[in-house]
């Protein structure tokens, strides 16, 4: 208990998890400490932003 877990999302991603991430949160399972947008790719093809999620285990 206590660790922090660290872990990055494209955009195109989010939908697919959130709803998990949500439960787990109002299970007092985990804690978001903190999100945020960051640069991703710089190339055309690829995305361009990511969010970075950082989590503190409350309990497991």
């Amino acid at each position: 208990m206590g660790g922090l877990i660290c872990f990055i999302l494209r955009y195109n991603e989010l939908d697919d998890y959130q709803d998990m991430m949500k439960e787990l949160e109002n299970a007092r399972r985990w804690e978001n400490i903190s999100k945020k947008r960051l640069p991703y790719f710089e190339a055309d093809d690829m995305p361009k932003k990511a969010l970075a999620f950082l989590y503190k285990v409350v309990k497991n």
